[in-house]
């Protein structure tokens, strides 16, 4: 077993939280309304028992399909027991793109909080407000989408960035032991490619750096090229790409 993955979803599960999780036999089993698949979805992460895998399948099937949730399982190269994704390709489950888990170091890295970010620590309704206008949320989701964010316990930083009063760019970081989640970001579309994403995510960082993060950690779409240049220039690079396997 890959013990950095497993590291690295581990701490994502409590800095993007489900609104309820369920462990069974080594699967967490995740959900949240249907906001994010990541929210809701299976996670085959820990050691099994010796529960057959079939009765697990049926069990996690009825566990989504009983709060009219679709049956995702989120996959990793770490996912147990082996050969898991081949199973669920024969019974069914079809593959959809995931992401890339890129991480960074961030001992040596020297940023600062850029002059027009405001900072708050908690969820407030501005953000919220700005966050679903810049990322086009479907507004059905608001509800579970303010119910996921403001589930969150570890210390957090929902940030904007401003042209006066305008919101610009918005972000958010959560830290715990040293681990600095990086969610959210997003950047209105007339003034991308112009280094306010760039702005925003500096200050992300070294709000991390002054709580004490060593480690930065952020997910991003295998096609996304200008973010992807952008979080290598800070350093970030692909620890592990995952990816859903979805009941049809």
């Amino acid at each position: 077993m890959d013990t950095r993955i497993v590291t690295l979803e581990d701490v994502s599960f409590r800095a993007w939280p489900a609104l309820e999780t369920r462990l069974y036999d080594g699967w967490v089993l995740r959900f949240a309304d249907g906001y994010t698949r990541r929210s809701n979805s299976v996670n085959p992460i820990y050691n099994s028992g010796d529960t057959p895998l079939a009765e697990k399948l049926h069990f996690c099937e009825q566990m989504y399909k009983e709060r009219g949730l679709p049956v995702v399982y989120k996959m990793t190269p770490a996912a147990v027991p082996d050969g898991l994704d081949d199973a669920l390709a024969e019974a069914g489950y079809e593959r959809d793109v995931g992401a890339l888990m890129q991480a960074s170091d961030l001992m040596n890295l020297t940023v600062g909080l850029h002059p027009n970010v405001t900072i708050e620590t908690a969820l407030t309704d501005k953000w919220v407000s700005d966050f679903v206008s810049l990322n086009e949320v479907d507004a059905r989701h608001i509800p579970a989408m303010r119910r996921v964010l403001a589930n969150i316990r570890p210390e957090q930083a929902f940030m904007t960035l401003k042209k006066g009063d305008e919101p610009v760019a918005v972000g958010l970081a959560v830290c715990e032991d040293g681990n600095l989640g990086l969610f959210d970001i997003v950047t209105a579309r007339q003034y991308r490619r112009q280094g306010n994403g760039r702005a925003l995510l500096e200050s992300l960082l070294a709000w991390g750096i002054s709580n004490g993060a060593r480690v930065a950690y952020l997910q991003v779409k295998p096609d996304n090229e200008p973010a992807l240049g952008l979080y290598a220039k800070l350093g970030f690079s692909t620890v592990y790409e995952y990816w859903y396997r979805t009941l049809p």
